[in-house]
């Protein structure tokens, strides 16, 4: 399928966004493919660290590269005309050489240090080892994030980072950079970790089957990419001072988090009364992006799509699908519906089929569109969705231009609750994180830094 989204309508206004593919086809480093897709395949959440949770926390440290950002969408938006008289002459001022610091070492010393320790949260520490992994972490998030900005920004990603300066005032390194980044994100993963600990939460079944298989999945990391040894792969891919126990603690970190971040949505979920409130509060705020009591609903929806195959063809000799091969997908969508619901018949067993046999591009998310609004599917989808008679659980098949559907229906809300809801939520779970970090500081010692 061509879009992502394959049964929704886009305007032909919006330019679809650069595939995934496109990004890794344009590494910094080539090694770092691998560990692009590999990190994205195996954990199967978005990556979130460094800049990206910076930003959403308001974390101290990270104004500059923000305000570079915000001013380089302003400039675009408002582009001004260079200046066209020639520049007086002038002998260029004599300056001292700079003086960078450097975290970066030899393979061998990197080696010999990977055990050192360079940062505590409570009874944790962090090693150069464990380091190395959320150092190589935090400057492929930025790259992914800010591909083609990198030049606004100043950055050149396949240099040395500890030879280019992000602010020439206090001659602070973009190798600096990352690394704060790199421990902002372990005191992050690690507080929360500490915190879960402390609140009682433990990972449903399938989080400690996760758990559990890290290893193997380290190793199937190791044979998909060709590698001899978890060893070698993450020398090659990470640095020479990163460890297999590092990586692995980086993968259970992660996932912890992840977790535990949902579990915090779900206690600090808000009630109808403070989502009144909430609107109340922020009512000019939410009406300048368009949401007021009444801009309508919007829809959460599963869907399984089995598209047809294609055994005929055109006059022009293009495939298409016949008249039996749109009957095969309707027998095959109406059997594995009528499966289902001689199951358990849960959302939960609708999310398993969805990533067994959807043809879209959700099916990893169980099939799921959430705030959905009207208009947005196509037609016959739209109108099933939108049925005022919906429920909680209704299944159906739908047919589009792309298939048949199988839906489920999960519910339905008016824009401004789902609106305030994530603003009230995004405030909420914010301030929580923020108390956590603070209650599990973080100590540093730099001295004991070293980077491959």
């Amino acid at each position: 399928m061509e879009n992502e989204k394959p049964m929704e309508q886009v305007p032909e206004t919006i330019e679809k966004p650069q595939e995934v593919v496109e990004l890794v086809q344009k590494p910094v480093k080539t090694k770092n493919n691998a560990l692009i897709i590999a990190l994205a395949a195996v954990l199967g959440v978005v990556l979130l660290f460094g800049l990206g949770l910076a930003v959403i926390i308001g974390t101290d440290g990270f104004d500059d590269v923000k305000k570079q950002l915000i001013d380089l969408l302003d400039d675009e938006e408002d582009p001004t005309e260079p200046e066209t008289t020639a520049p007086e002459e002038t002998q260029p001022e004599e300056t001292e050489p700079l003086n960078l610091k450097s975290y970066t070492v030899s393979a061998e010393k990197a080696a010999e240090v990977a055990n050192k320790i360079v940062a505590t949260v409570g009874d944790e520490k962090l090693t150069n080892g464990e380091l190395q992994v959320f150092y190589q972490s935090s400057i492929i998030n930025f790259y992914s994030s800010y591909y083609y900005y990198l030049s606004y920004f100043g950055v050149d990603l396949s240099q040395p980072l500890d030879q280019q300066v992000i602010d020439p005032e206090t001659n602070q390194t973009w190798q600096e950079y990352m690394l704060d980044m790199a421990l902002f994100d372990w005191h992050l993963y690690t507080a929360m970790g500490q915190d879960a600990t402390a609140e009682g939460f433990e990972l449903d079944a399938e989080g400690q089957e996760y758990i559990a298989n890290i290893s193997a999945k380290v190793q199937e990391m190791v044979e998909t990419y060709g590698y001899s040894s978890a060893e070698e792969f993450l020398r090659n891919e990470i640095g020479a001072t990163a460890t297999v126990a590092g990586f692995e603690n980086y993968m259970k970190k992660q996932y912890y988090y992840v977790e535990y971040h949902g579990y915090l949505k779900e206690k600090l979920a808000p009630n109808m009364e403070q989502l009144e409130a909430y609107f109340t509060e922020n009512a000019e705020t939410l009406a300048s992006s368009g949401i007021t009591k009444e801009s309508g609903d919007v829809v959460d929806v599963r869907h399984v799509l089995i598209m047809p195959e294609t055994s005929g063809t055109d006059e022009e000799g293009n495939a298409i699908s016949t008249e039996e091969d749109w009957e095969a997908c309707r027998q095959k969508a109406q059997d594995l519906l009528d499966q289902w619901r001689s199951g358990e018949a849960t959302e939960d067993t609708f999310h398993k089929l969805a990533q067994e046999h959807s043809a879209d591009g959700n099916a990893s998310s169980g099939g799921l569109y959430t705030g959905v609004t009207e208009g947005y599917m196509v037609q016959t989808f739209n109108d099933w969705i939108f049925d005022e008679s919906r429920e909680y659980g209704d299944t159906d098949l739908v047919k589009t231009e792309f298939g048949y559907h199988i839906m489920f229906f999960v519910k339905r809300e008016a824009s401004w609750v789902v609106k305030c809801r994530e603003g009230f939520l995004s405030d909420a779970v914010n301030d929580a994180i923020t108390q956590i970090m603070e209650k599990y500081p973080l100590e540093k010692n730099y001295d004991n830094v070293a980077l491959s």
